[in-house]
């Protein structure tokens, strides 16, 4: 999220709430029929973590330092320069 699109939908807001995370995907290959899913997609109820285990990855730009650290580190940034405080 870079600070130019933050600061023109911070204007004028009272409160921030962060619902950003970071999404792995399974690199292809590395367990069947996971191909390019999202991690959240293949662990579910019927996951056998008895077996093999599959690889992820992070697309461009996705890593978790982007999202959940520099992202977020912005989104507050912004709006404390907005005067958005933590009530």
């Amino acid at each position: 999220m870079d600070k130019k699109s933050l600061e023109t939908a911070m204007q004028g807001i009272d409160a921030l709430i962060i619902l950003t995370s970071d999404v792995p995907k399974v690199v292809p290959g590395s367990y069947p029929g996971a191909d390019g899913k999202r991690a959240e997609d293949v662990f579910g109820e019927s996951f056998d973590f008895n077996g093999p285990m599959p690889e992820f990855y992070y697309e461009e730009g996705q890593f978790p330092e982007h999202i959940d650290w520099i992202g977020q580190k912005n989104q507050i940034d912004t709006a404390k320069s907005y005067h958005c405080t933590h009530k």
